[in-house]
């Protein structure tokens, strides 16, 4: 019997689960994955507010990181991406 495969890792992105709009449909989305295939993450500009804590409640790690660039100057931001 061949062992399991690993489950593959998703990096979700939001600016910040502050508001609920968006980070609860995706702290509902997060929690459904079947674990055995996918190990979800989130990464956040900012973090606060109370869907901090359900995230790593359902075993999703939250990192707080700036993933964005400016995009001004045009020229740069190919090699800023």
């Amino acid at each position: 019997m061949s062992p399991s495969p690993r489950p593959w890792r998703i990096l979700y992105t939001l600016p910040n689960v502050i508001t609920a709009g968006s980070g609860r449909a995706l702290y509902e989305l997060a929690r459904r994955l079947d674990r055995r295939r996918f190990a979800p993450s989130l990464c956040l500009e900012r973090r606060g507010g109370s869907l901090d804590g359900l995230f790593e409640e359902a075993g999703s790690p939250v990192l707080e990181a700036p993933f964005t660039v400016a995009a001004r100057p045009l020229h740069r931001l190919p090699a800023a991406i």
